[in-house]
């Protein structure tokens, strides 16, 4: 599916013009009828078929190829679901919905300081559900690692600590709560198409917000039958090559 950026600015600089682009203008346009069907439909987000049903075949291609600057591959909103209480768990539940995704269980995001309560982790394992947990801690911001069909109890507890002082909440930093916002938000868009390998997860330094990938390891307590299973609503996962953030 294409859309137009809907960062870029679209307005009409003369009755008859159409400008995509304020601050750097990429496209100038006739402001004729179908042109505006056009974007008002690449607005939303088309596919290359049905603009072509919109404004004819040949005007369709003319267009698309005089927007190419200015469109965008529109990504799979996902379905998710955040669980928490702490102020990070409203501010990732906020920017997922102005992301576009739907409420629903495609992908659960529980947030906790520290590591997952016990009873969220049975939750989760029993839920057969995609999940991508974010832990706060006072050194880092975990995010991940990334499980589908619920996930392995031994694997579900991310940055496990012996001693822990529960009575103390850790906040993320401005920095690192800026950066756990944009990084779970490109995981979702990458679990949406599939292309968010199992296991995956980083980790978000709280002093500068600086990004570490953790080295994947492929569960080894449960069968392979069982952990391919996931559920409807994200795409299968497409491996990738390397093992850092665009792994």
């Amino acid at each position: 599916m294409l859309r137009l950026d809907p960062h870029l600015a679209v307005f009409r600089t003369a009755p008859d013009r159409v400008t995509i682009g304020a601050q750097q203008p990429l496209v100038e346009l006739d402001a004729d009828p179908p042109t505006l069907r056009a974007i008002a439909a690449l607005t939303r987000g088309v596919l290359p078929r049905e603009l072509e049903q919109l404004v004819g075949e040949e005007a369709a291609q003319q267009l698309l190829a005089a927007l190419r600057p200015a469109l965008v591959e529109a990504a799979p909103a996902v379905p998710v679901l955040v669980r928490g209480r702490i102020r990070l768990a409203h501010e990732l539940h906020r920017a997922a919905r102005d992301a576009g995704h739907p409420a629903g269980d495609g992908v659960i995001v529980p947030v906790a300081p520290w590591r997952l309560p016990a009873l969220e982790a049975e939750r989760l394992l029993a839920s057969g559900v995609a999940h991508l947990p974010v832990v706060v801690g006072d050194a880092w911001v975990q995010v991940g690692p990334y499980a589908v069909a619920g996930g392995c109890a031994e694997c579900a507890q991310p940055g496990r600590l012996a001693v822990l002082p529960a009575h103390l909440t850790p906040a993320p930093t401005a920095i690192a709560g800026a950066q756990a916002l944009v990084t779970v938000l490109e995981a979702l868009q990458r679990a949406g198409s599939g292309e968010l390998p199992v296991g995956w997860a980083v980790r978000i330094r709280q002093r500068d917000g600086a990004v570490s990938s953790m080295r994947r390891r492929a569960c080894r307590h449960r069968s392979t039958g069982t952990a391919s299973r996931r559920p409807a609503g994200v795409a299968p996962v497409r491996a990738l090559p390397g093992s850092g953030m665009a792994a």
